[in-house]
């Protein structure tokens, strides 16, 4: 009876300086169509509930000590909160990029983690040749890369076709160079253990009405991490695709979006429901970041909402159909 499950990880183990390992919590769930079996559900309910911190189906996969990183849309909200806990794993460098000016963030991070920790690049992701020198560069100098953050967005319909081009075409050729950089026979020093987290939003799957454009850009995204992560494309390049789908959070995109929309009806009810409930910090989702790096199996979705990491499970189309008539 389940379009979407949402198999929490993540309650009290998920705040900061609290143990880093996840606690299992029974499913909550999206109830959209019913179904007549929920054997299966019945079963993943109890599976879940049954294991711990010590026996958890999400193994170490990646750490994400010594690793070089690259997060687009870094300069600020939820791509620095991500820069900044991937730091504090112990990751050797992580490098920011996007338009902004991002010394701030650069000397922000260095002074927490050590000096060197983050450096910032200058580039435009909807630039092709941009996005292009971005990898190539880290490659060369750090001699490899491990982990790409497709966090670069924009929440501003009234410039939809810019916002497609900004939301969705450079995640998905972002994807495509972090395959080609970190995939077995790629271009990249370091091969076949990358790890690529591209950034959704939970409005992907509620169609929401008020940013009608938004929600479809970040639908394409779950769309090609799905396709991306698939067994096939990990078994060519032994990289992870993986997608990180965000609730309402405390960021400049979410306090200025209510200008940016097609109408200014549409602006002033999406602002109303952004703000409720309260937004989450960046800093969560910048966890969550971490977690995924860590134990996402390629091909995975997982959703953070109020302080909460899921496992989000989107069922086969065949699960999904209701047959009307024969045609």
């Amino acid at each position: 009876m389940f379009l979407v499950r949402h198999f929490k990880i993540f309650s009290r183990c998920f705040l900061p300086n609290q143990c880093c390992t996840p606690v299992r919590k029974v499913s909550t769930s999206v109830h959209l169509f019913k179904r007549k079996d929920d054997v299966y559900i019945q079963r993943m309910t109890e599976r879940l509930m049954k294991s711990s911190c010590r026996d958890c189906d999400f193994p170490l996969r990646m750490d994400p000590k010594y690793k070089v990183a690259i997060v687009t849309g870094g300069e600020t909200g939820i791509g620095l909160a991500a820069a900044s806990d991937l730091l504090a794993n112990e990751a050797q460098t992580v490098v920011l990029a996007g338009v902004c000016e991002g010394e701030a963030a650069v000397k922000q991070l260095n002074e927490e983690h050590g000096e060197g920790r983050a450096c910032f690049m200058h580039m435009d992701v909807n630039d092709s040749r941009d996005l292009e020198e971005l990898f190539y560069r880290v490659n060369m100098v750090f001699g490899g890369i491990d982990i790409v953050f497709n966090n670069a967005g924009i929440l501003e319909d009234h410039i939809w076709e810019y916002e497609v081009d900004t939301n969705l075409k450079s995640v998905i050729r972002g994807t495509l160079l972090g395959l080609d950089y970190m995939g077995k026979n790629g271009r990249g020093k370091r091969k076949g253990e990358g790890v690529i987290i591209n950034h959704s939003d939970t409005m992907a799957l509620e169609g929401l009405p008020y940013a009608p454009a938004y929600s479809a850009t970040k639908a394409g995204i779950i769309g090609a991490t799905l396709s991306f992560g698939s067994k096939y494309h990990y078994n060519q390049s032994g990289v992870r695709v993986a997608g990180l789908l965000s609730g309402p959070t405390n960021t400049d995109l979410v306090q200025k979006a209510g200008e940016k929309q097609i109408d200014p009806e549409w602006g002033r009810l999406l602002v109303a429901y952004l703000s409720e409930p309260p937004p989450q910090s960046p800093a969560v989702v910048g966890r969550a970041v971490s977690y995924l790096v860590k134990y996402a199996p390629p091909g995975s979705l997982w959703t953070v909402d109020r302080g909460e990491l899921s496992v989000t499970k989107i069922p086969k189309r065949r699960v999904l159909n209701t047959k009307v008539t024969q045609l």
